[in-house]
């Protein structure tokens, strides 16, 4: 019985048991040590529940619940959190967002060099700027142009602007009168309108920017947005516009063109944006140029080619000896008036010297003016600018007299009074060296009419306060013909405006003088009268690009209104409900001067009898 139990006992010490898992991972370590298996691969204790939660047994049912809604909680967090991290690192800007940052660089751009393929006509330019404010345009090709004109550039550095003429090898520095940052370059977030340093920039806006699928340009990824008929194409490393297409003939329509290069912080040569004259050119002095860069009296000029009026070819090579050329156009204000009657005058009484105007415009601008002021000297148009490229004429008007031989007698830039054309065409008739004009003596100042403010020194008008206005007439910008006798009835303003030839003529004003008239309504009339234009539909294009719609703008196509008017100088005429003078001033009369003057006169004309 006692040996049944002893062995019952030792069969128990045979079974074998499990030792504790900690001292068994201990003697593991202790024998791979020893054993020199220090690299070998320990073994682990299998992954249970109790490793991630020890006290999960311990716990009632409730306290595990609200331990697994925790850690639910804590799973999800982390991924919303990681979401809206990836959302926010992968975000795209919207197209606004796009525009709002490009004008910016446009404002403060980096130093860059950019080829840009012009679409309509077929251009190339290469336009660079060094960061610092000087810029520099060098032109490519320009197909309408001989192939020596390729090669122009300029540069625009210091306040200064330097220009480079390779047909004739001329280099010329002037002032700067816009900086390129803010008129914009060939691609630009600038409206295409004039525009004044120190007025608000005409940044290109829309309602709707629309995003389009990027694209890549000058082998560069660029953002694609359009707007309208627009379409607009963004660098997206340096935010630089490198692409711009408007179709011709849409609202807004502006410049078609595309980048077909791109380096930012290229290396530049010393003399990149240097304003010094390249070797071998002919420094010309802007203050004083020369009549033509080509002409030289006592030898032939260069021929070219314009068309009469009535279809015949004019051959300057052809021309009928001695001759004389007088070169001009319906927009070019000294070209008009006297000076075109005067030399149809004279040319009458010489009738051996063969005359010929020249209108450097289209056929249409040209009859239009002759409609209006007809002339009997035969007149050609040159809307290729045949005659200003092989004369390489500064300006206009600019009178060429060839002799009997057919060489050059004289070049004479500028108006002449009829006893210059007088002097010229009989020196020209006899052979004689042709004299050069008589300066115009400088006549002392005339006392300030009455409608001046007392001690005002500038002679504004001729007219007289209480003078009844002259009738006079003109052509309306948007179509047909303003007369004055409209005014009578209630009081008016006049203003001459010369935004269309002249640099520094501020647009602010105009936008003035059509706010003004709007706030009155129908108490006053105003009347705009545009001085010259640079291009045909110059004003009325700028006209609704500016919005203003409802204000009258007559164009003075030469000095017939201003000598009607009596104006030594342009400024603002007020006018009463009687159309007689009230009050002459120079320049544009501020907005509230302006205001309460035609009220008052409003006012008079309501209560008088």
């Amino acid at each position: 019985m006692s040996d049944d139990r002893l062995r019952s006992a030792f069969r128990l010490l045979d079974t074998p048991l499990d030792p504790h898992p900690a001292f068994a991972e201990r003697l593991y370590e202790s024998l791979a040590i020893e054993a020199g298996f220090r690299g070998a691969i320990s073994r682990r204790r299998p992954w249970r529940w109790g490793t991630l939660m020890p006290a999960w047994r311990t716990m009632t049912p409730a306290m595990r619940l609200v331990y697994l809604a925790a850690v639910v909680t804590l799973l999800l967090a982390a991924l919303i959190g990681a979401g809206l991290a990836a959302r926010l690192l992968l975000a795209e800007p919207s197209a606004a967002d796009i525009v709002a940052a490009s004008q910016g660089v446009q404002q403060d751009p980096p130093a860059y060099r950019m080829t840009i393929q012009a679409i309509d006509p077929v251009r190339r330019y290469v336009i660079s700027f060094d960061g610092h404010g000087a810029w520099r345009w060098d032109r490519l090709v320009e197909p309408e142009l001989a192939a020596s004109a390729q090669g122009a550039y300029e540069i625009h550095a210091d306040g200064r602007v330097g220009r480079f003429d390779p047909t004739f090898r001329t280099w010329s520095v002037t002032g700067d009168e816009l900086r390129l940052v803010e008129n914009g370059t060939w691609l630009s977030w600038i409206e295409a309108v004039p525009y004044q340093p120190g007025s608000p920039i005409p940044w290109i806006s829309c309602d709707s920017w629309e995003r389009l699928d990027d694209e890549v340009v000058a082998s560069r990824p660029a953002y694609h947005l359009r707007c309208a008929a627009r379409e607009f194409w963004v660098d997206t490393t340096s935010l630089l516009l490198v692409g711009m297409s408007t179709p011709q003939g849409s609202e807004g329509a502006g410049v078609s063109g595309m980048a077909t290069a791109l380096e930012i912080d290229p290396p530049f040569s010393s003399d990149t944006f240097a304003l010094t004259a390249p070797v071998g050119a002919q420094v010309i002095d802007q203050n004083n140029p020369p009549a033509s860069l080509v002409l030289r009296v006592g030898e032939p000029p260069p021929s070219w080619t314009a068309t009469y009026l009535d279809g015949r070819v004019l051959d300057s090579s052809k021309l009928g000896l001695p001759a004389a050329v007088y070169a001009w156009a319906p927009w070019c204000p000294p070209c008009l008036g006297s000076t075109l009657q005067d030399l149809q005058a004279v040319a009458s009484g010489h009738p051996e010297i063969t005359t010929v105007a020249v209108a450097l415009d289209q056929q249409r601008t040209v009859r239009g003016y002759l409609t209006q002021h007809p002339l009997t000297v035969p007149v050609a148009y040159d809307d290729a600018d045949s005659l200003m490229g092989a004369w390489a004429l500064n300006g206009i008007p600019t009178l060429v007299l060839l002799d009997r031989d057919g060489n050059v007698a004289a070049v004479h830039p500028g108006p002449l009074t009829g006893a210059d054309l007088q002097a010229m065409y009989a020196a020209l008739a006899a052979g004689d060296p042709i004299p050069s004009p008589v300066p115009t003596p400088v006549r002392s100042p005339e006392p300030p009419p009455p409608s001046l403010a007392p001690g005002a020194t500038e002679v504004v008008s001729g007219l007289s306060t209480g003078e009844a206005m002259p009738e006079w007439s003109g052509p309306l910008a948007t179509g047909g013909t303003f007369q004055s006798s409209s005014l009578v009835g209630r009081p008016a303003a006049i203003w001459f405006f010369t935004g269309g030839t002249c640099d520094g003529c501020p647009l602010s004003d105009l936008e003035s003088f059509a706010a003004t008239a709007a706030s009155l309504g129908g108490s006053a009339s105003f009347v705009v009268i545009s001085n010259g234009e640079p291009t045909p539909g110059w004003t009325r294009d700028l006209l609704a690009k500016l919005g203003i719609k409802d204000l009258q703008v007559i164009l003075a196509v030469d000095d017939a209104i201003p000598q009607r008017l009596k104006m030594s100088i342009f400024g603002t005429i007020l006018i009463d409900a009687d159309g007689r003078v009230v009050e002459v001033v120079p320049g544009l009369m501020d907005p509230e001067t302006l205001t309460r003057r035609l009220l008052e006169l409003a006012k008079d004309a309501a209560t008088s009898p």
